[in-house]
Order: structure tokens, then C-alpha cells, then sequence
């Protein structure tokens, strides 16, 4: 029976969003990248960066209102309406990473 009442609690743990320096970048293939510039890289790299560094401020406070509302109604409502960035910090992580290995394998400096 006490297994039964876990998992919903378990669920709940689980379903609140995550700090974004503890969301591991996706795969992006370096193709797309690859015959770009060091210029157009570098514009790219500033880009996606400004990106991330907005939907990581979104995900902190999503974060901590995920926490906040866990204390007072133990619901994650800021990820329940939809406030996780999780899956589009990955992937900025990922095409940062992507950026970063086609302006090595470019001869690019930083």
C-alpha cells in the first residue's frame, strides 16, 4: 500500500523543472555549420548564446517556482503551464557545441 502513495509523489518530484546547469546539451550535427565562415560562426555563436543565456534565466525562475509551489500545494505549476525550457536548452547547448567544433575544424579563432 505505502509503494501505491509513493508514486504519485515520485511523479511530482520528477516533473519539476530542472536548474539549467544540470541539462546535458543534445546531439547537433556539425553539417550544417561546417562550410560556414569563421565570421558567420562567430555571429551564430553570439546569437545562440543570447539565446540560451534568456531561456536559461526563464528555466531558473521556472525552477524555483517549481520549488516555491512544491512547499505550498506540492504541484510543479510553473512546468505544468508550461514554463519548462528544458528540451530548448539542450538543444542551444547542443548547437553551441556544434558552432564550437565546425569554427575548430575551421581554423577559426576565438
Amino acid at each position: 500500500m505505502m509503494k501505491r502513495a509513493l508514486i504519485p509523489i515520485v511523479l511530482l518530484l520528477t516533473a519539476c523543472a530542472k536548474p539549467p546547469e544540470d541539462i546535458v546539451a543534445t546531439a547537433v550535427p556539425v553539417d550544417p555549420y561546417i562550410r560556414k565562415s569563421c565570421v558567420e560562426l562567430a555571429a551564430l555563436q553570439m546569437e545562440r548564446q543570447q539565446a540560451l543565456t534568456e531561456l536559461e534565466a526563464r528555466q531558473r525562475a521556472t525552477a524555483q517556482e517549481d520549488r516555491d509551489a512544491m512547499w505550498a500545494v506540492h504541484i510543479p505549476m510553473a512546468s505544468i503551464r508550461g514554463g519548462d525550457k528544458e528540451k530548448d536548452i539542450a538543444s542551444a547547448k547542443g548547437e553551441l557545441q556544434a558552432i564550437a567544433s565546425a569554427s575548430r575544424s575551421g581554423g577559426c579563432t576565438s
